[in-house]
């Protein structure tokens, strides 16, 4: 039997851009066994994924190179369980670590030291491309099957117990179905990435929230974790301090229940929307998993729409940055210098709102 393991620390959009890798794998090497080693912090995102037979996780700063000395023994532990390792992540740390492990080592060439740890390897320069499509030149470069590269559905497992919670939110705060609105700001605000680059700024958020509510779009839900769930607040008391007018006292049609719902519930409760604003974020990638090309609105800054949304798809965006564009920034987790993202966006002229009617 031969065994293969996949090593990704984080994040969110990025593991689930792996699944058709995983599902490729599973599917094209026959007795294959499949483990993957994630953080404990997105484990979650792969554990209903059935085509892996073992998720092995870690602490999130046990993957760090202050803790490399740990890192290393862990991986010495697993030396000559497995034939082949993948290595996920872009750094060549992760190489050398996945280099302990195995000598069929599989990854991504960014730095030319990469070249020492790997033996098959995947140039990684282009993020212009879509990122989903590097992953199976993983496959490709590992000689053990061909990828199918018109295969790059997202998987992300829900379960019943899911789809029962985001029903009974329905009930408890009168959504009807295909009739109210999620909206999410959350990118670039993570255990290993903090600023919120990626989220709309206050003044742009805002009067999006504004109009949608202004217009009776329907009800809205905004989505996203715990430090989502503050910055919300803190958007709906800046709302109210700008229009005192009644309407705005308390909002009762924008419903925050971001921090309430985990990622299965809240993918769940997607299905049921009308539509889905969102950043450059991980909730953006489980919308995609969910298949929700048609109800998506992605707003993009710093980032290329072209590296994380899979082509083909018909999903809506919007990219006024493009001068600005650092592609330092997803190629090597340079971030920008610019402060200024979304500045040309003008929420009043975003046709896709006005089809909403």
């Amino acid at each position: 039997m031969l065994k293969v393991l996949l090593i990704k620390r984080a994040a969110l959009g990025d593991i689930l851009m792996s699944t058709p890798l995983i599902r490729q794998l599973k599917q094209k090497v026959p007795g294959l066994k499949l483990d993957f080693l994630v953080s404990q912090e997105f484990a979650s995102v792969l554990l209903h994924n059935h085509y892996i037979d073992n998720l092995i996780t870690l602490p999130a700063d046990s993957f760090s190179i202050r803790k490399i000395f740990n890192f290393m023994q862990f991986a010495l532990s697993l030396r000559g369980k497995y034939d082949y390792v993948f290595i996920l992540d872009k750094h060549y740390y992760f190489n050398f670590i996945g280099r302990l492990i195995s000598k069929n080592t599989v990854g991504f060439v960014r730095e030319n030291i990469s070249w020492l740890f790997l033996r098959y390897k995947v140039r990684y320069n282009n993020v212009m491309r879509y990122h989903g499509l590097y992953y199976l030149d993983l496959l490709k470069a590992s000689k053990l099957a061909l990828p199918d590269y018109f295969d790059y559905k997202l998987d992300f497992g829900i379960k019943s117990d899911d789809i029962s919670t985001a029903k009974a939110v329905l009930r408890q705060y009168n959504l009807v179905e295909n009739q109210f609105i999620i909206i999410i700001n959350s990118g670039g605000n993570n255990r290993f990435e903090s600023g919120g680059i990626r989220m709309l700024p206050e003044n742009k958020i805002i009067p999006l929230i504004n109009r949608l509510h202004n217009e009776k779009l329907g009800k809205i839900v905004l989505l996203g974790g715990k430090n989502d769930e503050i910055n919300y607040n803190n958007y709906l008391k800046l709302i109210n301090i700008g229009n005192s007018a009644s309407l705005y006292l308390d909002l009762p049609d924008v419903i925050n229940l971001a921090g309430v719902l985990n990622l299965e519930q809240s993918a769940a409760l997607m299905t049921y929307a009308k539509k889905i604003y969102t950043t450059d974020c991980g909730a953006m990638h489980i919308a995609i998993s969910m298949r929700l090309f048609d109800e998506l609105f992605c707003f993009f800054g710093p980032t290329c729409p072209n590296h994380v949304l899979p082509p083909q798809m018909g999903i809506a965006y919007y990219w006024e940055d493009r001068e600005l564009f650092d592609q330092r920034y997803p190629l090597y987790g340079k971030k920008p210098e610019c402060n200024e993202y979304f500045a040309k966006l003008n929420i009043e002229n975003i046709d896709e709102i006005k089809k909403l009617h």
